[in-house]
């Protein structure tokens, strides 16, 4: 989770930088969400229980 969490941060500041967007944390809460999401798709179950609780307490 750690390095996805970087990744998105990475993500918000190259669409500064490149895209002229403007980062925001609900952009990045969303992104992360997402991307974990997909993520949970590759995990076994016992694990995807933990991530999915997870993803709850950021709502």
């Amino acid at each position: 989770m750690f390095i996805m969490t970087k990744w998105e941060i990475w993500k918000q500041r190259n669409g500064k930088i490149f895209w002229n967007t403007t980062p925001s944390f609900q952009a990045w809460k969303d992104s992360l969400v997402a991307t974990a999401k997909l993520q949970m798709y590759t995990l076994k179950d016992s694990d995807r229980s933990t991530v999915q609780n997870w993803l709850e307490g950021l709502s």
